[in-house]
């Protein structure tokens, strides 16, 4: 499986994407067909994904259903969105199977410092069928219960489990900088998704 991680950052207020690389994702190949006012996909969902919140993860669910609703005014589909109970007993504990979206407690051990020193809000991890762009699940790991009543925070991450990079235009929803960042929507309408998927595709 080839994961990607996205890394917000609280000090610095700035999203920083890192990918650890099994399958590489040719992210030149992706900037030739992309132009600085779009952020880039790197992945893509074939089908609606399951929204899960793990046991002990301390939010509310009208605050998913909420950023859920942000990406569906944009012409995305989800699954439900519910509470895991906690009843599979994975050695791993809560995790997103094959077409979730989970927002998990960190394992004991993740680190959300940056390099720099500053520490990030949160973390996004989306795992892909090797040897394509298509996800099969992703996580979503927030450092602070208080982060996820900060404006936007859960609309950018899911925004990152869907497959989106960042956009450098201000106020954009996906922008890095979160003092930046707003409710822009340029290029990640589903309709632009759709164009860049079908453009993964053909590189697979």
């Amino acid at each position: 499986m080839s994961l990607s991680l996205m890394l917000f950052s609280l000090s610095e207020n700035r999203y920083v994407p890192a990918h650890v690389t099994p399958h590489t994702i040719d992210l030149a190949a992706l900037e030739d067909i992309s132009n600085v006012s779009s952020p880039e996909l790197v992945g893509f969902w074939s089908s609606p994904p399951r929204i899960k919140i793990c046991q002990g993860v301390n939010v509310k669910k009208s605050r998913i259903e909420k950023a859920v609703r942000f990406w569906e005014h944009l012409g995305y589909e989800f699954g439900e969105v519910y509470f895991d109970d906690g009843e599979w007993g994975s050695p791993r504990g809560c995790v997103p199977y094959p077409g979730e979206i989970a927002f998990r407690i960190a394992p004991q051990g993740m680190s959300f410092q940056a390099p720099d020193g500053s520490t990030y809000m949160a973390l996004t991890r989306m795992q892909t069928i090797v040897g394509t762009y298509e996800l099969i699940s992703a996580e979503i790991f927030v450092q602070y219960v208080a982060n996820y009543e900060k404006e936007r925070m859960v609309e950018h991450e899911i925004g990152h489990a869907l497959g989106w990079l960042h956009n450098d235009s201000s106020y954009h929803i996906m922008h890095p900088l979160w003092p930046r960042g707003g409710h822009r929507i340029s290029g990640v309408h589903k309709t632009d998704y759709d164009v860049f998927s079908t453009l993964l595709i053909a590189q697979e």
